[in-house]
């Protein structure tokens, strides 16, 4: 500190504990820049640079209409490798040209009118490394009046919400998988159901194909696409054998996940058959994952997903795509339940109808004989000729021939009751 003022009297003093950034100021050529040399700057202005240098929060200065841009430490995570240090006293509208378009016209209106400006959790798509990158900011635009009252500059400190907003996106796709109409359902509706929802989240899933593998899990069928409608032979086989991995020239390793179970990051950047993602970048990887349901020792099916092209693949993305893909299985499991209850059913009802179908037959046939035997039994008992004895052999036989055809009469009602009650449990399981 001595050496500075040695050098330049008190004009660094503003700059005092300024960490890396007032060491830079200080070391900066402003010799020929317009803000001038430091030790000159008005007073508003070193006022504002202490401020957010000796801040721990993320803060930079546009000073003058063409926005000199000036900020601390905290805020060097903001801009990044690909900015730092070369931003420093730059244009703003140079130091953030991928975003001008959302913050230009707030800036504006702080220097033409003086007025304060506030957005929160703003999508913005920055430069700040080797992609395009997707984030979310909360800052503000404030006036700094210079000595004469003017609006000498604008004051911003930022707070990045990304994690926030893509958590809640996320934690959204999920609740609406879980929460979908899926009762009674069989397989195929639940999996339109699924892509309708997936299409909600065109950001964090670009495109999707959802295979579900047959019982045995020789082979899987393409029940759905999302994002991706050209119906490409190559890229959306709609049969993919399970067995071995035998389609050529397709970049879906199908068969290894699905004996694996075990999900797999494969890139596309070649192809050009699928969606555009966010801000326009061209999808370049695409995530392979099994379909799993618990107590099953093979999965269900293949889920394929589009990543996200302005998002790195971090641990919170990938346990996105786990969670999703938990979910999609767990919804086709209860799908397939319904099914085999709905078949169970059915065949319940079958098999009721053939018992009732016997038995009604059965019954006629026996109750038809009887019914004349009884009337020729009855018809011989009037006879006035008969022994004492023969007529107690006919009582005997009439009594019996009465005690059947009782019996027969109870068996056909019995099947018709039974009849009705297959009927109501047939109906209460297709609810179920």
């Amino acid at each position: 500190m001595t050496l500075a003022r040695t050098k330049a009297g008190e004009g660094f003093d503003f700059l005092a504990g300024g960490g890396e950034m007032g060491r830079l100021i200080r070391e900066f050529d402003w010799s020929g820049h317009r803000l001038g040399k430091p030790e000159a700057w008005a007073r508003s202005l070193k006022t504002a640079v202490s401020l957010i240098l000796n801040s721990q929060h993320p803060m930079w200065i546009g000073w003058g209409r063409e926005m000199s841009f000036l900020y601390n430490d905290a805020y060097l995570h903001v801009l990044g490798l690909a900015k730092h240090p070369k931003s420093l006293g730059r244009p703003a509208a140079e130091v953030w040209a991928e975003i001008w378009d959302v913050c230009g016209p707030l800036a504006e209106k702080v220097f033409e009118q003086g007025q304060a400006s506030f957005v929160d959790d703003v999508r913005l798509f920055m430069h700040r490394g080797d992609y395009l990158e997707e984030t979310y900011y909360s800052f503000s635009y404030s006036p700094i009046r210079d000595e004469s009252g003017d609006v000498g500059g604008l004051f911003c400190p930022s707070t990045d919400t990304t994690p926030k907003v893509l958590g809640a996106r996320r934690l959204r796709t999920l609740s609406e998988l879980a929460g979908g109409p899926y009762v009674g359902k069989g397989t195929d509706a639940a999996c339109a159901i699924l892509a309708g929802e997936l299409k909600n989240n065109p950001s964090d899933l670009p495109f999707a194909l959802l295979y579900v593998a047959n019982p045995e899990g020789t082979h899987a069928v393409l029940k759905q696409t999302v994002g991706f409608e050209n119906g490409d032979e190559l890229l959306a086989p709609r049969i993919v054998d399970l067995r071995n991995e035998s389609l050529t020239g397709v970049p879906w390793p199908l068969a290894e996940v699905f004996s694996s179970r075990t999900a797999k990051r494969v890139s596309v950047a070649r192809l050009d058959a699928f969606p555009i993602g966010p801000a326009d970048q061209k999808i370049s990887e695409a995530i392979i994952l099994p379909v799993i349901s618990r107590g099953d020792d093979k999965p269900l099916g293949v889920l394929i997903s589009g990543m996200n092209p302005t998002r790195r693949c971090d641990k919170d993305y990938l346990t996105f795509f786990e969670l999703v893909a938990t979910q999609v299985g767990t919804v086709i499991q209860n799908a397939r339940v319904t099914e085999d209850e709905k078949k169970r059913a059915d065949m319940l009802e079958q098999l009721d109808q053939a018992k009732t179908a016997f038995f009604s037959n059965v019954s006629h046939e026996f109750r038809t004989p009887l019914t004349l035997m009884i009337g020729n039994l009855e018809a011989a008992l009037e006879g006035k000729s008969l022994t004492e004895g023969k007529r107690e052999q006919l009582e005997v036989a009439h009594r019996n021939s009465l005690r059947l055809l009782k019996l027969v009469n109870s068996l056909l009602d019995f099947s018709r009751g039974g009849a009705c009650i297959a009927g109501n449990l047939g109906g209460e399981a297709g609810r179920r």
